[in-house]
């Protein structure tokens, strides 16, 4: 099971630095859909957690 922490740099690395899915697969060791999965599901949250955001990107 992945900890939270590696959750957290897995997010870190693709929102904040730019690295693709599959680099950070690579660097983790983790399949490429496993990352996918964290990312899709850290997007849905925050679009459950405030809708506005994701609507009006454009103004931010």
């Amino acid at each position: 099971m992945i900890q939270l922490k590696q959750k957290q740099e897995i997010l870190l690395a693709y929102f904040h630095e730019g690295i693709s899915q599959r680099e950070i697969a690579r660097r983790t060791g983790m399949d490429r859909k496993t990352i996918r999965k964290y990312i899709v599901e850290y997007e849905q949250q925050r679009e459950r957690v405030n809708p506005f955001l994701l609507d009006n990107r454009s103004f931010l």
